[in-house]
C-alpha cells in the first residue's frame, strides 16, 4: 500500500495554512515534535518552505511558523500523495483518516481532486473539492467520530453531523451547480439514526453520503 513519507505529510499539511512546529506535529501525525522541527529546517534550507516568526494559523500563538512556498504548491493531487493506511497513533474514524480514504477512493474513480482542507488543523473551507471525468464538480463536507475518551461522544457526534449538514446548505447557497456530499465513518449508531431525519433535505438539495469503514472501503448512499 502507498504511504506518504513524513516530509510529504508535512508538505501536505501546509498546503493551505501556516503552522508552528507544535500544530504541524498534530496535523501531520508526526511525533515527537523534534522530528517535525528537523524536517522543516531541512525543507527551509532547500527552499521548499519558509520559516519565520509570526502568529500560527491554528493555535494563534506567536512562534516560528512554517509556510509552504507557492512554487511548491500543486493543486492536482495524485494517488501517490495520499496515505492509504490510517495514521497509527489515531483511530480509524479520526477525521484525517476518513479524509485520506475518501480522497484515494475519488482518485481511483477518475476524479481530479483539486483541493483538500487541512482537517487536522481545523482550517476553514470545503473539505474536499473534486471534478469527475465528465467535468462535474463535487464539494464534500466530512466528519470523523469523537474519541472514545470523550465523556459525551454521542452528543459530540450529533453536533458534528449538524455541522456537516449545515455545510451543505452553505455550499448550495454559494454554488447551486455543484454536486454535494458528506462523508462519515460507518457503523456508528448516532450517524446511522440521524441520516433518515434529513431525508427532506436530501430530496430538496440532493447529496451523496460516502460511508468509510474500518478497512477504508467506501459505501455510497
Amino acid at each position: 500500500m502507498l504511504k506518504m513519507t513524513n516530509t510529504e505529510r508535512i508538505i501536505s499539511s501546509l498546503s493551505n495554512v501556516e503552522l508552528c512546529d507544535d500544530c504541524l506535529s498534530v496535523s501531520s501525525g508526526i511525533f515527537p515534535r523534534n522530528a517535525v522541527n528537523s524536517i522543516c529546517r531541512s525543507l527551509h534550507n532547500s527552499s521548499k518552505i519558509n520559516r519565520h516568526h509570526g502568529v500560527c494559523d491554528h493555535c494563534h500563538k506567536t512562534k516560528f511558523k512554517n509556510l509552504l512556498l507557492e512554487c511548491n504548491i500543486n493543486n492536482e493531487i495524485s494517488i501517490a500523495e495520499v496515505s492509504t493506511s490510517p495514521i497509527s497513533n489515531r483511530p480509524w474514524y479520526w477525521e484525517v483518516n476518513v479524509q485520506n480514504h475518501l480522497v484515494k477512493y475519488l482518485i481511483s474513480n477518475s476524479y481530479n481532486v483539486s483541493a483538500v482542507a487541512n482537517t487536522a488543523a481545523r482550517t476553514q473551507g470545503i473539505d474536499i473539492i473534486a471534478h469527475s471525468s465528465e467535468g462535474e464538480e463535487l464539494w464534500v463536507s466530512l466528519k470523523g467520530y469523537p474519541n472514545s475518551n470523550n465523556k459525551f461522544p454521542n452528543n459530540q457526534a450529533r453536533h458534528r453531523f449538524s455541522r456537516a449538514i449545515f455545510d451543505l446548505v452553505l455550499y448550495h447557497e454559494q454554488n447551486s451547480n455543484v454536486n454535494l456530499a458528506i462523508s462519515l465513518p460507518e457503523r456508528f449508531t448516532t450517524y446511522i439514526n440521524l441520516l433518515p431525519r434529513v431525508k427532506w433535505l436530501k430530496e430538496t438539495i440532493p447529496f451523496k453520503v460516502y460511508w468509510v469503514n474500518e478497512n477504508g472501503k467506501i459505501r455510497v448512499e
